[in-house]
């Protein structure tokens, strides 16, 4: 996530505020709002306006991915979504690395690891995701093993 001063922050919200007075409708302003919400750490009202954005746009990927990460706390319904947004957008390198983290939290670990290798194939220059997979390697105890799937994964 880029960094985004406190000031730009505010000065985005009052526009998408406005642009929701002017058209309540409009599903990308409540998607938008659902993540100025999520940068405030205001679960509940990220939450509140990224189901407002898919009620009127079902499709909107990136309220999909916000509202997943507000239900962390109910990883099924999270991954649902993931899910969802992986089929309407397989190329989503994003998405994979989200559901790696609800595939996780469900003690499917081979899962998460397929999902994160899949992240890996869609943006081989992304370093976060080789982070995470050496990350599930290591928690199994098998260091030695991650680092060569890494170097060999870099070296592709």
């Amino acid at each position: 996530m880029h960094p985004v001063s406190g000031r730009t922050l505010e000065a985005i919200a009052r526009h998408l505020e406005r642009a929701v007075e002017l058209d309540p409708d409009l599903a990308a302003a409540h998607s938008a709002l659902g993540w100025v919400a999520h940068r405030r750490g205001e679960r509940l009202e990220a939450e509140r306006h990224f189901r407002r954005a898919l009620e009127l746009d079902p499709n909107d990927l990136g309220a999909m991915s916000g509202l997943a990460l507000q239900l962390w706390r109910d990883p099924e319904a999270a991954l649902a979504l993931l899910d969802r947004s992986a089929s309407i957008d397989p190329k989503s390198a994003i998405t994979q690395r989200q559901r790696h983290f609800m595939l996780f939290g469900l003690g499917r670990l081979d899962e998460a690891m397929d999902a994160l290798r899949r992240a890996i194939e869609l943006e081989p220059d992304e370093g976060m995701f080789y982070n995470d997979l050496y990350g599930l390697y290591e928690l199994q105890g098998r260091r030695d093993e991650g680092a060569r799937l890494i170097s060999e994964l870099l070296r592709r």
